[in-house]
């Protein structure tokens, strides 16, 4: 603590008195004055230099609010709109993007673009960035925590699978022989263009 006139620390050497008239803690040199207490009695006593300028009654102070409180009372009364975000170009990619070509240029631009993009947001996770890569490059991407689904194993015989090879290849022969050739699909377009019927042959 300190002494309340000088702000005097107190210690070994510098004691601590007490006010009688206002209670607080002040040195011996401050607390030198003298006066008369009704309340203590017939008598000079020690008080403070403000108690005795009061004739031994402590002085009413008024103290004011702190100045963060002021300041909060005011913005709740009048509050403030949003902030404004003021945009800054970085001086950086302005000197890099000055001697590059338009191609460079608008690389560099997109960058910046997502560079800001990023500071909205939150970053993306390690899987939603595999799952980017893997679509850059065209591949199917299973995420890892997707349960692997069960096939049943296949139990024929070597010669029923070699059979079902042979009826699958049929099937699509037959289909395919149903198709018009590519001469044929040609010269129907052309007759149709014409507006002639087309024969079958």
């Amino acid at each position: 603590m300190s002494c309340h006139g000088c702000t005097t620390s107190f210690g070994f050497f510098i004691r601590e008195h007490g006010c009688p008239s206002c209670g607080f803690s002040y040195c011996n040199k401050c607390l030198q004055f003298k006066c008369e207490l009704s309340k203590l009695g017939p008598g000079q006593h020690k008080v403070c230099r403000e108690c005795s300028e009061h004739g031994g009654q402590p002085p009413k102070r008024q103290y004011e609010p702190p100045a963060a409180l002021i300041r909060r009372l005011e913005s709740l009364e009048n509050p403030a709109g949003p902030p404004i975000t003021v945009y800054t170009p970085n001086p950086r990619m302005v000197q890099l993007k000055s001697g590059l070509e338009e191609p460079d240029r608008q690389i560099a631009e997109r960058l910046e673009k997502l560079r800001a993009d990023r500071k909205k947001g939150p970053a993306p996770t390690e899987e939603e960035v595999v799952s980017r890569l893997a679509r850059l490059r065209g591949q199917s991407y299973i995420p890892a925590n997707t349960k692997p689904t069960y096939t049943a194993p296949d139990t024929r015989t070597d010669q029923e699978k070699t059979d079902s090879l042979l009826n699958q290849f049929a099937e699509e022969k037959q289909l395919l022989d149903k198709l018009p050739s590519p001469e044929q699909e040609v010269a129907e377009r052309l007759n149709k263009l014409r507006g002639q019927s087309t024969s079958p042959q």
